[in-house]
């Protein structure tokens, strides 16, 4: 009965939230989707098993017995802790909702099955069949693309000028936390790093550790959004420790891979298999790990 009238508020305040934002004419559309009514008991449950420190119902129980993925949830977590939504969430519960949407972000969505390639191949094979001339039986499929492409390009959104789809702005709009939550990472680690004196080249000289930020920020928006296959059934901060120890040595930096991963240890989300366990070939577009 509780996650009920969780549910019924969240989803109240989510469609006055979205009204204002966008216009009567999406209403329609997120009252029919099935998939955000069982998230939203996703995040009723995930409110009530915090609040009331239901260990039974640890993180990520729910989605599993819901059977939905962190892809899911992700979609409607950040819309609903807006202030403007006015849910009145106490501090601790919106930590733990910002902590799942992380993992989400960083790993559970990029896992084999997520629904995040389902909508990337459905997205893109659109677009192919446009540009092919549509309903051709025999037209070219490629299931799993290589890359979203960059906000704004050619290569991501639909052709001649259409409104995006549902999956594109979806989709775009998880590429850019994941770029966020990314950039926030490699600051924090660049910063340690600078503290602690390691950007040195060989003369002893101190290397602009800006300048590294910038260019690792640069890269792994690169891997994002036009290599996005590198992010298939991998954690992003894979992606982050690589960009930043390649950046180093670039740039001659005396930084060892070693120093990198004990900085980045202290970061609170650090998970030893990360670098210990890492995906180096995997085939396509079924994503079976070959070593």
């Amino acid at each position: 009965m509780g996650s009920e009238m969780c549910k019924r508020q969240v989803l109240e305040a989510m469609l006055a939230a979205e009204e204002k934002r966008a216009g009567t004419e999406v209403l329609l559309a997120l009252v029919l989707n099935k998939d955000l009514h069982v998230s939203l008991v996703a995040f009723a449950f995930e409110v009530l098993s915090d609040c009331y420190k239901m260990t039974a119902l640890g993180f990520p129980t729910v989605l599993n017995r819901l059977g939905i993925s962190a892809f899911d949830l992700c979609k409607v977590i950040e819309p609903l802790v807006r202030p403007e939504v006015n849910l009145n969430l106490p501090k601790e519960v919106k930590r733990h909702l910002y902590a799942i949407e992380e993992t989400g972000l960083e790993s559970l969505s990029w896992e084999k099955g997520s629904p995040f390639y389902k909508e990337l191949v459905a997205c893109r094979n659109n677009e192919l069949a446009q540009e092919e001339g549509g309903g051709s039986a025999f037209q070219k499929v490629h299931p799993l693309p290589k890359a979203f492409g960059r906000p704004g390009t050619s290569d991501a959104g639909s052709k001649g000028g259409a409104k995006s789809s549902s999956s594109e702005k979806a989709l775009g709009e998880f590429l850019s936390k994941v770029h966020k939550l990314s950039t926030f990472r490699l600051i924090d680690l660049c910063n340690r790093l600078e503290r602690d004196l390691k950007f040195r080249n060989k003369d002893g000289d101190m290397v602009d550790a800006g300048l590294i930020l910038e260019q690792s920020v640069s890269i792994v928006e690169f891997v994002i959004y036009e290599q996005t296959r590198l992010m298939y059934n991998r954690h992003v901060d894979q992606i982050v420790l690589c960009t930043l120890y390649g950046v180093a040595k670039v740039n001659q930096c005396l930084v060892t891979f070693r120093e990198i991963v004990h900085h980045y240890s202290k970061q609170t989300q650090c998970k030893q298999e990360v670098y210990r366990a890492v995906v180096l070939k995997q085939t396509y577009p079924d994503l079976q790990i070959e070593e």
